[in-house]
């Protein structure tokens, strides 16, 4: 079985990608950009939201960032950390303090590379608006005027196994990237871990990711909140080896073929630059089956021009068709 790099499949065209009507095609996202209220959520896509924590509900900055434009970032990390933390305990009730983007869109995979030029100094210019080197561009429509950084986007379907296996989720992200399958958080990776932050001092949770002692009791299976989770290391992904200790695999999971189990994918950048890889492995004796993107539809991941090549995946990467949600019976 052939590994590819992302350059080679990027040979498939956008001219060969489905085509959703007014959903149109981003690297990463479908946007809705009709006028009208959108479709129901095509086939082959996980429907999400996406919210701006920078701002209140109504759209207009929070004081902390308006006082701090040149480091607004470093000003709304508790309210992202406790807003991933919420959404991490099903509540999701702090989000609803923040900015909600009103068109919706959808993804068939989460496979976003890490770009160049993007700058973290300077002042926030609400004026800018959209900036095509910010990743919340990828998934947010012209006329919702995104402005860069700050954001947490809520994916949310039902996918049918491929085949009967025990696999796990395997991916990194700047910042965030959580996965609840079947009902539970199976993983929590990227830079910032929510799960770890306590109070106040956001930096416990910050750099977490990165931190020598979370990834020497990763190894040993020994962090607290990550007991089952392992680390991947590829030649492709030297990157993620050197600043994360590889890939991060997270709870092993069974499934049987032909049955659906609801997803819930959560990405979320504070800082104003991003990167989301979504990936899985079947678990084996040795732990070295191929990695596979997880994607719900026909489509490849398309690379930015100034981006950096991500992990190698198989080419073979089977397709987890999405699925009504179940009714529940009515009782008699």
């Amino acid at each position: 079985m052939k590994l590819y790099s992302i350059a080679v499949i990027l040979s498939a065209t956008a001219a060969l990608l489905p085509t959703y009507g007014n959903w149109e095609k981003r690297p990463v996202a479908y946007v809705w950009t009709g006028e009208e209220e959108a479709d129901k959520t095509p086939e082959g896509l996980l429907r999400g939201t996406i919210y701006d924590i920078k701002r209140d509900r109504k759209g207009k900055l929070k004081p902390q960032v308006q006082q701090h434009a040149g480091d607004w970032w470093n000003h709304v990390r508790n309210d992202y950390m406790e807003t991933m933390k919420d959404i991490m305990a099903r509540r999701h009730s702090d989000i609803k303090y923040n900015y909600e983007y009103k068109t919706p869109c959808a993804v068939g995979h989460l496979y976003l590379q890490r770009r160049y030029g993007v700058n973290m100094d300077g002042e926030l210019d609400l004026a800018q608006g959209k900036n095509e080197t910010d990743a919340a561009s990828d998934f947010v429509s012209e006329s919702d005027q995104a402005i860069p950084g700050g954001w947490i986007g809520v994916f949310k379907g039902r996918v049918t196994a491929p085949k009967t296996m025990k696999f796990r989720f395997v991916g990194s992200a700047d910042d965030t990237l959580i996965v609840r399958f079947g009902g539970k958080v199976v993983l929590e990776s990227g830079y910032v871990l929510p799960s770890v932050f306590t109070g106040n001092n956001s930096d416990e949770a910050f750099s977490k990711g990165t931190d020598k002692q979370y990834i020497q009791n990763i190894r040993a299976g020994k962090d607290p909140k990550h007991k089952d989770y392992c680390l991947i290391q590829l030649k492709s992904t030297g990157f993620f080896n050197n600043s994360f200790g590889g890939l991060l695999g997270g709870t092993p999971v069974s499934v049987k073929k032909g049955e659906s189990y609801p997803i819930e994918i959560i990405i979320g950048e504070c800082g104003r630059h991003g990167f989301y890889y979504l990936l899985t492995q079947e678990v084996t004796k040795d732990n070295k089956a191929p990695l596979m993107l997880f994607r719900t539809n026909e489509d490849w991941p398309v690379s930015p021009q100034d981006g950096e090549a991500g992990p190698a995946y198989s080419k073979d990467s089977p397709i987890w068709k999405t699925a009504q949600a179940k009714t529940r019976k009515k009782k008699k």
